[in-house]
């Protein structure tokens, strides 16, 4: 078997999660970023407080995107260990031939991979309860 096919589907599933805690830092890190130029600006010019402060309330009332426009990491890391662990019962009845192996092997790395994906989705869920993003709730 060549080992691009076994490192390939690790490398995604890695490049997917990297893409996604940073999405999250990186949103974190801009909020903060812009608080802090506001803050900034209002120290220079004070007479500028209504109006930065109209713009402050409309930066905490934004809502964050609803739940039905994310994508569930943990959802989908459960979903792909089920159909993982099923292609592992089918790979063990069928008992031998290449069919067979492929996709006992196939369901294990798919066990494996949901796994990972349902543990970087609880680590996601987690990182977006902070409280930039829901800062009625401060």
């Amino acid at each position: 078997m060549n080992p691009i096919l076994v490192i390939l589907p690790f490398a995604l599933v890695l490049a997917v999660l990297l893409y996604g805690i940073l999405r999250v830092f990186g949103r974190i890190w801009l909020e903060h970023r812009v608080r802090l130029a506001l803050l900034e600006r209002i120290d220079k010019k004070p007479e500028l407080v209504e109006s930065v402060q109209g713009l402050m309330d409309l930066m905490g009332v934004a809502e964050p995107l609803s739940s039905g426009t994310r994508q569930d990491y943990a959802v989908t890391g459960i979903l792909l260990a089920l159909i993982g662990a099923g292609c592992c019962g089918v790979g063990w009845m069928l008992h031998s031939g290449k069919l067979a192996v492929g996709i006992y092997a196939g369901g294990w790395v798919c066990v494996f991979l949901g796994f990972i994906l349902f543990m970087a989705g609880l680590f996601v869920r987690k990182l977006l309860r902070h409280p930039i993003f829901f800062p009625h709730r401060r």
